[in-house]
């Protein structure tokens, strides 16, 4: 009898990087049959002590630190002419595992646009299909995200988005998992 054909389907793939620095680096990115379009470029990024797991969907970093990094996201109308799928198809469940002892990002601008959907009417609410972020400011530690639950000290935060939203100071443990939702020491700023 002939040997049975290797399983490919659970192919392990485990990364670690010990430290890794990239600076004034750019990236573009387009996909035409799925509508998506991304471009960006960083600054100075900074990871240490790192591991990726993708049998695993695993994460895991000592730190994360981003500075001087712009970033977009567009959504645009697909190419793709395959059929599509019916609405009621369950997709698969999102089990990915973040960690990160510290996470950290300084001066990144953020836009994501999503051109199939329509801007809202109203002229000073952040609009999430049409986000326009500046002058992100996080320090975070001690970050835990899983399939249905995060936990997250902020140590200090700040951002301006193009609805004129302009939030001065964020702070404070957060958790959140289906049994609660809690905020502790929680102070969060709007300049006036």
């Amino acid at each position: 009898p002939e040997p049975p054909a290797p399983d490919t389907s659970s192919t392990p793939f485990d990364f670690t990087v010990r430290d890794l620095s990239i600076r004034n680096t750019g990236w573009s990115y387009t996909d035409e049959s799925s509508g998506l379009d991304t471009r960006g470029r960083i600054g100075t990024m900074k990871l240490s002590k790192a591991r990726f797991d993708l049998l695993q969907t695993l994460i895991e970093a000592e730190e994360l630190a981003l500075e001087k990094t712009t970033a977009s996201l567009d959504f645009l109308q697909p190419m793709d002419t395959a059929a599509a799928l019916p609405a009621d198809t369950p997709s698969a469940p999102n089990t990915w595992k973040v960690a990160a002892k510290s996470v950290q990002a300084r001066e990144v601008n953020f836009s994501m646009d999503n051109h199939l959907a329509p801007p809202l009417p109203y002229k000073d609410a952040v609009d999430y299909n049409h986000l326009g972020i500046t002058g992100l400011f996080l320090d975070v530690n001690d970050l835990v995200y899983s399939e249905d639950s995060t936990l997250l000290t902020i140590r200090n935060g700040a951002l301006k988005e193009k609805s004129g939203m302009h939030m001065k100071a964020l702070r404070g443990k957060v958790r959140y998992s289906p049994k609660e939702a809690r905020l502790q020491q929680f102070l969060l700023q709007n300049a006036e």
